[in-house]
C-alpha cells in the first residue's frame, strides 16, 4: 500500500501541484489542475492516515481472551454441577460445556483455539498473516475499518489517477509501446 501511495504522490499529485512552464504558457489550466491536485490530496491524505491507524491499533489490540480466574478452569463432570445453571450457553452434544483440550479452560460461545497464537480467542473470526494477530472480539472494529478504508483509498487512487494514466499512454513519446 505504502508502495501504490507512493506513486500515486510521485507521479500524479506532485505534476499537478508543481509550477512549471505549464503554468506559462497556459494559465488557467495550470490553476485548474492544481486546484484538483489540492482537493484529491485533501481526500486522500486523511484516509490514508485512517487506514494507518486502524492497521496499527489492529495489530497492537489483543483480540481478547479467556480470562485466568478459577471460575473457567475445566473441572471434572462431578465438580461441574454448581455451575450448571448457566443460560444461553453452546454445549456438547452430551450436554456438557465446551472445554478447549489446548488451554484446559471452558469456552464461552463464538471461542476458538489459534495455534498460531497459542490461547483461546474470544469471538474469533480468523488469524490473519496481514496483521500477524487473530481477529476477535476487540480488535474486529479496527479490522473492519482497515478493510473499509484499504477499499476506500484503492478507489480513490485509481478513479483519481485514470485520467494521468490515460494521458500517459496516449504520449507518442511514452515507451509503453515498445515494451
Amino acid at each position: 500500500m505504502l508502495l501504490l501511495a507512493g506513486i500515486y504522490l510521485q507521479y500524479h499529485i506532485s505534476p499537478l501541484l508543481s509550477h512549471t512552464a505549464a503554468h506559462l504558457q497556459m494559465p488557467d489550466a495550470a490553476a485548474a489542475g492544481e486546484i484538483r491536485g489540492l482537493i484529491q490530496l485533501s481526500f486522500f491524505v486523511p484516509v490514508t492516515a485512517l487506514l494507518l491507524i486502524c492497521y496499527v491499533r489492529s495489530i497492537l489490540t489483543h483480540p481478547g481472551e479467556i480470562p485466568d480466574d478459577p471460575k473457567w478452569e475445566y473441572m471434572p463432570r462431578d465438580k461441574l454441577v454448581a455451575l450448571a445453571p448457566l443460560s444461553l450457553q453452546e454445549t456438547k452434544k452430551s450436554g456438557e460445556r465446551r472445554h478447549c483440550k489446548w488451554c484446559g479452560k471452558y469456552k464461552p460461545d463464538r471461542c476458538h483455539h489459534c495455534r498460531v497464537c497459542r490461547t483461546c480467542i474470544l469471538k474469533m473470526d480468523h488469524h490473519c498473516p496481514w496483521i500477524y494477530n487473530c481477529v476477535g472480539c476487540f480488535n474486529y472494529k479496527f479490522f473492519i475499518l482497515l478493510l473499509f478504508y484499504s477499499a476506500l483509498d484503492c478507489h480513490l487512487i485509481v478513479w483519481s489517477m485514470s485520467e494521468s494514466v490515460m494521458r500517459c499512454v496516449n504520449i507518442e513519446e511514452t515507451p509503453f509501446k515498445e515494451m
